[in-house]
């Protein structure tokens, strides 16, 4: 080859390395974007579902709640209702003229 030939040559191949570096820059620069990207709806996905651990928590710790005093509510109406028929069988037991 000759020099004219060599030069021309050796332009093209430092327009295509150019070419290469451009299009390998623009990659990254996408790659990068995307990594981002993802990493956004990453976070945004850990921070949901650490919202609704946290509501799940409060919802179970209200629930415990409601069932202590519900339990609390029916142990009551028990006694109630226990003192009621204990009073009930009084009064017939008086009314019958039975001691007390």
């Amino acid at each position: 080859m000759d020099e004219p030939e060599l030069q021309e040559e050796n332009a093209s191949l430092r327009r295509q390395l150019a070419e290469l570096q451009m299009a390998r820059q623009a990659e990254r620069e996408q790659l990068e974007q995307q990594l981002i990207s993802e990493k956004e709806a990453g976070d945004q996905y850990a921070e949901a579902a650490q919202n609704h651990f946290l509501e799940l928590q409060a919802l179970k710790q209200n629930m415990v709640k409601l069932t202590k005093q519900l339990d609390d509510e029916v142990m009551r109406k028990d006694q109630a209702m226990s003192e009621a028929a204990t009073l009930e069988r009084r009064l017939v037991e008086a009314e019958s003229g039975a001691p007390l």
